[in-house]
């Protein structure tokens, strides 16, 4: 899904720790802006298929866009 802005995480920024709390932990280029029912959070590239959260294993059956 492409919304037209650039949710890309800046690179310059992931020497910090809260890199790695803004990042998409499946793409690893994109923010964080898409939530599920289990608090886990990715990009809405990445999270829009997906059946299965990879971390956790829970099944998907909510998503929230984040803004």
């Amino acid at each position: 899904m492409h919304t037209g802005y650039d949710n890309r995480v800046n690179a310059e920024q992931s020497s910090s720790p809260l890199y790695d709390n803004k990042v998409c932990p499946i793409c690893l280029i994109n923010a964080k802006d898409m939530a599920f029912g289990c608090g886990h959070q990715t990009c809405c590239e990445c999270g829009v298929n997906l059946e299965f959260f990879p971390i956790c294993r829970s099944t998907i059956q909510t998503r929230i866009r984040l803004y």
